[in-house]
């Protein structure tokens, strides 16, 4: 080993602090992913409701349409 580098030990453990390093940054960068998927998931949840009412008008426009149908020519 080249003079001035240190003991074996000493890189290993440089190694290793490099590495824990980078796996809290990846894990940093999990984090920050999650909580926009949370909100993603959130702003979803939030128009489940919208959604369904728009379903359900959807619905009742088809039935009329339907029945209009049901009813032969004009």
């Amino acid at each position: 080993m080249p003079p001035g580098w240190g003991s074996p030990a000493a890189l290993v453990l440089v190694a290793d602090g490099e590495a824990l390093e980078a796996t809290g940054e990846a894990l940093d960068a999990a984090g920050d992913a999650l909580a926009e998927a949370e909100e993603a998931l959130g702003a979803a949840g939030d128009a489940l409701p919208a959604t369904g009412e728009a379903l359900v008008g959807a619905e009742a426009a088809l039935v009329g349409v339907d029945a209009g149908l049901d009813d032969g020519p004009v």
